[in-house]
């Protein structure tokens, strides 16, 4: 009844992944990925743990994260879009502070 949700694919291009549970969001360890040519491809919330998961290949540049309320998140995003800096969201997980 409860517990993780994954799909897996055939043929997508993405290659090496790797991925992180940890009831702890994992910042340092995305950094270090970031460095590796890994970017996000998915992210989850369940109870106390995140889950991670960063692939190389996924034709993603330029990545960057933010955690904050919606109205905090929305503000961001515009001026990534006003500035340049960002093109769309790729991912997003709701937590309860």
């Amino acid at each position: 009844n409860n517990g993780w949700f994954c799909t897996m694919a055939k043929n997508t291009g993405i290659g090496m992944q790797s991925y992180k549970v940890d009831s702890d969001w994992p910042g340092d360890w995305i950094d270090e990925k970031w460095k590796a040519d890994y970017h996000i491809t998915a992210l989850a919330r369940s109870g106390s743990e995140w889950c991670v998961v960063m692939s190389q290949g996924s034709g993603y540049s330029g990545q960057r994260y933010m955690r904050d309320t919606w109205d905090q998140i929305r503000d961001w995003y515009s001026k990534n879009i006003s500035e340049g800096l960002g093109e769309v969201i790729s991912s997003a997980s709701y937590r309860i502070w």
